[in-house]
């Protein structure tokens, strides 16, 4: 058994270092009072392509804004019963390459000598005394305090006994023209108009310029569908809704997130903290995380700057409980009947300003507000669902 000495042990430890675990380094690399802090940063990777996108809403200027692939001040919205336009003023709805995310964090963490990245892979933390040791492939590290953000899909189908777990699933396509074929200043948000299959179904299209656009299919439900199912629907979407005819694949993405109504713990014991989607910090409902994970980190930040000598004292952020609640009411709608989905959302955007959409979806409304939403909405999805919840107690 290895034990503690200078060069394997931490003030803080990052174990995982996806989006959640750079977004808290670099948030941690940006407060002051934390310089004299040693971070290690742990990861059998080091990330640097293009593996994923990431698109947020945001009234509030950023430390991104400067790298964004785009953002856009006007929303569509498509269904059978609305197809209408939106003005998002004050917000903005951006789209974030991990390329150049990446790069932006990894240059501004190397200017950091306190925090230092370790290519290694994590195979256990155990709590000890006031410390944790981290087990690795290259030997163990130790830490007053260390924040996990390790996921695999093993691991979330751990919880499935225990809550009800939609996924959230897509393939896209970067596509590029050789004519004008989108408007830049407009994303398509949700089209709902193609069959719902008794799922969550849509497909959203981001442009990045009059020739060029992330065009993404995506799907609401407990399972996953074939890769050929997948292809089919994305490419007769560009074919029939866009009618394009002609066109170049730049890149392609998949993906898969969980989406559950199980309340994650944020604290594994006194002096581990989970955070990212282990954290519970991916909206159950609509599968928004990137903008959750910033604001988690800030708070991390204002934490560990508040109770510097003693990190046990650390408070973290859950969901108020009535969004709690409405998020598992729309996930037994999903696993119900997804096709609901679409004139749920329909309405909603129909008969609410778009601010008040968003406002609703980062949790950030009023009660009454709250009320205005859910009464715009068809009612009897939501009252099977409040019966269903009850039961399941």
């Amino acid at each position: 058994m290895s034990v503690s000495t200078e060069e394997n042990k931490a003030d803080i430890i990052i174990s995982g270092a996806g989006a959640a675990g750079l977004l808290l380094a670099f948030q941690i690399a940006q407060e002051p009072k934390l310089s004299n802090k040693k971070v290690f940063l742990i990861d059998k990777t080091k990330r640097y392509g293009n593996d994923h996108t990431w698109c947020f809403w945001s009234k509030e200027q950023t430390p991104f804004d400067d790298i964004l692939a785009n953002s856009w001040e006007e929303l569509e919205f498509l269904s059978n019963s609305l197809q209408q336009t939106f003005k998002l003023n004050p917000y903005k709805y951006k789209m974030l390459k991990s390329a150049s995310f990446y790069q932006f964090i990894w240059q501004k963490l190397d200017s950091h000598p306190n925090i230092q990245f370790i290519e290694t892979e994590i195979n256990e933390l155990v709590e000890v005394g006031e410390q944790v040791e981290l087990k690795t492939t290259a030997g163990s590290f130790y830490g007053n305090l260390v924040f996990d953000s390790r996921f695999s899909q093993d691991w979330i189908k751990q919880i499935t006994s225990k809550s009800n777990l939609q996924l959230q699933h897509f393939l896209g396509y970067t596509i590029k023209t050789d004519i004008d074929s989108f408007d830049p200043e407009t994303i398509r948000m949700f089209d709902f108009r193609i069959p719902q299959a008794g799922e969550v179904r849509f497909v959203y299209v981001l442009p990045l310029s009059k020739t060029e656009a992330l065009v993404e299919f995506t799907v609401f439900s407990g399972k996953l569908l074939s890769d050929k199912t997948y292809k089919e629907i994305l490419e007769n979407y560009i074919s029939d809704y866009l009618q394009i005819a002609d066109y170049k694949i730049l890149e392609e993405e998949t993906g898969v997130i969980p989406m559950t109504d199980y309340v994650f713990e944020r604290k594994n014991g006194k002096r581990i903290i989970n955070i990212g989607t282990r954290g519970g910090l991916c909206k159950p409902s609509t599968g928004y995380a990137f903008n959750r994970m910033m604001e988690d980190a800030k708070n991390m930040v204002s934490e560990l700057v508040k109770h510097d000598k003693d990190v046990e004292e650390i408070e973290v952020k859950y969901a108020e409980l009535r969004y709690q609640v409405y998020d598992a009411m729309l996930l037994d709608i999903i696993k119900r009947d997804g096709g609901k989905i679409s004139e749920i959302f329909s309405q909603m955007f129909k008969k609410n300003p778009i601010q008040r959409v968003f406002r609703f979806l980062d949790e950030e409304t009023t009660f009454a507000e709250d009320l205005k939403v859910m009464k715009s909405v068809p009612s009897f999805p939501f009252f099977i669902s409040i019966f269903n919840l009850f039961r399941n107690r």
